[in-house]
């Protein structure tokens, strides 16, 4: 008799299945363990977005600043009277006839354009190395010059001070750097 009362219960149970409220549990659950997951998901995309942002402007604002202090750095002279969003560099003699760099920066196109001026006015170059367009956008890039005289007593360039400020994606980095002549310092 033992036997068929637990096969009768078996039986029952069977037919009972799960109720109603053990499957809103259950799904509740499974609910808030997604959303974790879509969460997490979520924050570690805004993450990687944000990582790339910085990288690019890292890697914008470092080429841009090693390349105008390795040309000032190697200058014969910088025209300080050249203004506040223009830098205008003579380099010494040199072979191919390279008599005069510039990096000019235009506010209202947000473009700033690198200039190469030979003796030979065909070998002239001109590109942009940022504009609106960019993905890293030169939001905005003002120059100082400190001034002071040469070994000779002639008024020269001793330091360029340029800040520039990146943007992307609506966040702006600021990047100060100098560059010195050093043919202009008196050691």
């Amino acid at each position: 008799m033992n036997a068929s009362k637990t096969i009768g219960t078996l039986r029952e149970a069977c037919r009972r299945g799960f109720t109603v409220i053990e499957l809103l549990i259950s799904l509740l659950l499974v609910s808030m363990l997604l959303t974790t997951i879509a969460l997490a998901m979520r924050a570690s995309m805004d993450s990687y977005e944000q990582n790339r942002f910085a990288s690019a402007v890292n890697q914008a604002s470092r080429a841009l600043a090693m390349r105008m202090q390795r040309e000032i750095r190697q200058a014969d002279a910088v025209d300080y009277a050249a203004g506040s969003q223009k830098v205008v560099i003579t380099p010494p003699p040199n072979a191919s006839g390279l008599q005069e760099i510039t990096y000019e920066y235009t506010p209202a196109t947000k473009t700033l354009t690198y200039s190469l001026e030979y003796a030979n006015p065909a070998n002239d170059v001109t590109e942009t190395l940022f504009d609106s367009a960019s993905e890293v956008v030169l939001s905005g890039f003002y120059v100082t010059y400190n001034t002071g005289q040469d070994g000779q007593g002639l008024s020269c360039t001793k330091r360029v001070i340029c800040t520039a400020y990146f943007t992307v994606d609506g966040q702006t980095t600021p990047l100060v750097f100098t560059g010195s002549p050093r043919r202009n310092l008196s050691y």
